[in-house]
This record gives C-alpha cells, sequence and structure tokens, in this order.
C-alpha cells in the first residue's frame, strides 16, 4: 500500500513539472488583415474629444456611419458594398491633428480582451519648419474579418505610435 502510495505521489509530482507553466496575464492574440476604405484627412463628424471608434456589423448601421463620414462631400460618395456575413467595418474618427500629421492604423490584433488597433501617428521633425496653424480631423475606415459579438461589444482599445518624421535629409 505504502509503495501504491508512494508511486502514485510521484506519478502526480512528475506530471506537474512535465505540464508548460502557464505565465500570469498570458493571453492569445491574432493579427486581422485589413483593407483599406478610405483614409481622410479630414472629415466628419467634427464633435471634439478624444479618437471614436465605430465596430459597424449590419448594413444599416453601416449607411448612417458612411453619411457621418462624408458630411462635407456634396454629392456623398456611393456606400461601399461590404459582405456582413463574413466581415465588419471598423471605422477611427482620430481626434485633432496639425496640417502635415498623418494618422494610419498599422495593426488590428484579436485579443481576449477584445480588439486592439494599433495606429501609427507621423508628425513632423524639427527641421521641417513651421506650418499653419490649422488642424483637421482625420477619419479612417477599414473592412475586417468579422469577430464574434462578444469582442465587438467590449471597449476597442488604441494605442497611438508616434513617429518623427525629418523633412531634410541631414547634411
Amino acid at each position: 500500500m505504502r509503495r501504491r502510495t508512494r508511486r502514485l505521489s510521484l506519478l502526480i509530482v512528475a506530471s506537474v513539472l512535465l505540464i508548460p507553466p502557464i505565465v500570469a496575464g498570458q493571453q492569445s492574440e491574432e493579427t486581422l488583415s485589413f483593407a483599406p476604405i478610405v483614409n481622410y484627412m479630414d472629415g466628419g463628424g467634427h464633435e471634439t474629444g478624444p479618437a471614436s471608434v465605430f465596430i459597424v456589423s449590419r448594413r444599416r448601421t453601416w449607411k448612417q456611419l458612411w453619411r457621418l463620414a462624408n458630411e462635407k462631400f456634396v454629392p456623398v460618395p456611393p456606400l461601399p458594398e461590404i459582405d456582413f456575413d463574413s466581415r465588419m467595418v471598423i471605422a477611427v474618427f482620430h481626434d485633432f491633428a496639425c496640417v502635415p500629421c498623418k494618422k494610419s492604423i498599422t495593426k488590428i490584433l484579436r485579443t481576449e480582451n477584445g480588439l486592439q488597433l494599433t495606429v501609427k501617428y507621423a508628425q513632423p521633425g524639427l527641421n521641417c519648419g513651421a506650418f499653419p496653424g490649422f488642424v483637421t480631423r482625420p477619419i479612417e475606415i477599414v473592412e475586417v474579418e468579422r469577430a464574434e459579438k462578444s469582442l465587438r461589444e467590449k471597449e476597442v482599445q488604441l494605442i497611438l505610435e508616434t513617429v518623427t518624421v525629418d523633412c531634410k535629409p541631414p547634411a
């Protein structure tokens, strides 16, 4: 009986040691490919405040968002067709930017906590000189593989990566 207990104990200890450790906070993530629909330097929907992200998974909502994004254009451009059975739309109404600055989505991840968007913010370097004090509110709309409803309902995490672009080559 004692041997059997000892063997069982050794077997349990060995199996625990052979199981790969789980790192605290480790989460699975998947990079989603996306296709640009529009990237306006200065679009519609000019409410003040931080960037707004919209996840669109129905045609009716897509029509409303398209009108909002194109409110500066007369007539409004034709609505792009999206297959909402397998695809969805992500629209980012970026916060304000200076005229020569550019904001663009570079990566979309699907994580256990929801969707995560990485946005590159390219701004002019010190050697670029002065620019007019004109600001814009860029809008970017992309098409991506449809995510499950539980992920679409979570708040999207925006990660802003700022890069400085030199206007003149170094001497």
